[in-house]
């Protein structure tokens, strides 16, 4: 049993109806001339082009952070102690599903039940990149002067190989507030200078399927699949950055004048490149 869907015709249309067989054509004349009183030649005419592609992509983004802390004070309240433990997890959940064809049967009907249908390519792709991780933190401050906070996280990535998929980045920072010492006490020159400086380490992990080989469908007879153009890489390692810091800051003559310095330096190893690609160059003669 055969359905179909009668546009309205009119005498003079800006486009005929595209129809890509003989078959599909002997049915549209056979509506066209039952529901109408047009010509269906003057209508339809052999497959002219038309290309219909659509693409709908979900996402879903998942977090979930604990944290518990802890503070106390010693030695008559001149040693602050604070303290910091922690459970994170990221989910990130793609699906993308896509519908392409063309030659338009009915010239302005987008659908893609209204293409051609040896044309019609359906896909779906879906990712996940999970990251649980642990956390703690420890931050010492002595009289209101002198402070050192440590850090540490390690994270176990589902996008790295499983020999390199748990890694681990530390920081350190420390700061000293000179004002705070007796000599400058009632100082109206200098009325605030602190010293500061930090080491810190920041881990990253990689796209899903950087690591194994993707299937893609070739376009040679037969069909099958093909690795796409883009290959994997077994032992890749996580991405580390490590930056150093150090810097000062005061305010003087009554906090008319504020002065801020800051130098910092990035290292970044086994950075991870996508997308890279080459380009050559080929000519008979070159200069």
């Amino acid at each position: 049993m055969w359905s179909f869907l009668v546009p309205f015709f009119t005498e003079t249309p800006e486009a005929p109806l595209i129809l890509p067989d003989s078959v599909q054509k002997e049915q549209w004349k056979q509506m066209i001339e039952k529901f109408t009183s047009l010509d269906a030649e003057t209508f339809i005419r052999p497959s002219l082009g038309g290309v219909y592609n659509l693409a709908k992509e979900n996402f879903s983004d998942l977090s979930m952070n604990i944290l518990a802390g802890w503070n106390d004070k010693f030695f008559d309240g001149r040693l602050a102690v604070t303290a910091q433990v922690g459970y994170h997890q990221v989910e990130n959940k793609i699906t993308r599903l896509s519908s392409y064809g063309k030659n338009y049967i009915v010239w302005d009907m987008a659908s893609i039940n209204n293409v051609d249908q040896k044309t019609i390519i359906a896909k779906k792709r879906s990712t996940i990149r999970r990251i649980q991780a642990i956390s703690a933190q420890a931050e010492f401050g002595w009289d209101n002067m002198a402070f050192i906070t440590l850090r540490g996280r390690n994270d176990w990535a589902s996008t790295l190989p499983t020999d390199n998929r748990s890694y681990f980045y530390p920081a350190l920072e420390a700061s000293f507030v000179l004002t705070e010492l007796p000599i400058f006490k009632g100082n109206e020159v200098i009325n605030y200078l602190k010293l500061r400086g930090a080491v810190a380490q920041v881990g990253k992990d990689t796209s899903p399927l950087s690591i194994n080989p993707e299937l893609e469908p070739t376009e040679l007879r037969g069909g099958g699949y093909k690795y796409g153009f883009t290959g994997p890489n077994s032992k890749l390692k996580p991405e580390m950055t490590t930056s150093y810091e150090i810097g000062a800051e005061g305010r003087f003559l009554n906090d008319r004048i504020v002065a801020d310095f800051t130098y910092f330096r990035t290292r970044c190893t086994d950075q991870i490149v996508s997308l890279f690609q080459l380009r050559f160059l080929s000519c008979r003669s070159c200069p």
